[in-house]
């Protein structure tokens, strides 16, 4: 293959590739979670990292850089709030619900012994109406002077946007699970 061959071939490859990058890039651009990475990126350091959810239409990991807190936590109630206050502010990018979230713990990580810095995780299981959503959970790493460290959610998204009524009332649903419960022990002697 001579030079001119093989310029042609490349400038023909680069032709061919055109639209579909310009194609992702307009996707990537009508992304609002992407667009919110890159406003909160601008606002608060270009050093954050944000890996999207493979399951789900959301952020799921936001790390790499440290956001000064304005305020000093006092006690765990403290780091709750910041914690709740942190995914709220980032509701464009998780879609974490307040309202769904059930602290499980505060804990202190003493990792000075190990040569790094102590840190502060605050863990939350996810409810609704008092019952726990599968896997849902959400949690967010601080220093021990309350900046943000990490965010991190298996939350399942919008939950304010889900239906959570009843498709039967009580008495059917008790009817309907005593005929399967019926049809099981009949199948199995």
């Amino acid at each position: 293959m001579n030079t001119k061959s093989l310029i042609l071939t490349v400038l023909a490859l680069f032709a061919i590739n055109s639209p579909i990058v310009a194609q992702q890039g307009s996707i990537e651009a009508s992304n609002p979670i992407l667009n919110s990475y890159e406003e909160w990126r601008a606002e608060h350091g270009e050093e954050w990292r944000l890996r999207r959810h493979t399951d789900l239409p959301t952020a799921q990991f936001l790390w790499g850089y440290n956001l000064p807190s304005s305020v000093t936590p006092q006690n765990d109630g403290d780091f709750e709030e910041l914690a709740r206050q942190y995914f709220a502010d980032t509701y464009s990018m998780f879609g974490v619900d307040d309202f769904s979230l059930s602290l499980r713990q505060v804990k202190h990580l003493d990792l000075s012994r190990i040569a790094t810095t102590n840190k502060v995780s605050v863990e939350f299981a996810q409810k609704v109406n008092g019952i726990e959503v599968l896997d849902g959970s959400a949690q967010a790493l601080f220093t021990p002077k309350g900046d943000l460290l990490a965010l991190d959610s298996l939350a399942m998204p919008h939950l304010n946007e889900l239906s959570t009524r009843p498709k039967n009332d009580g008495f059917i649903a008790v009817s309907t699970a005593i005929s399967e419960y019926i049809k099981i022990e009949s199948d199995h002697p």
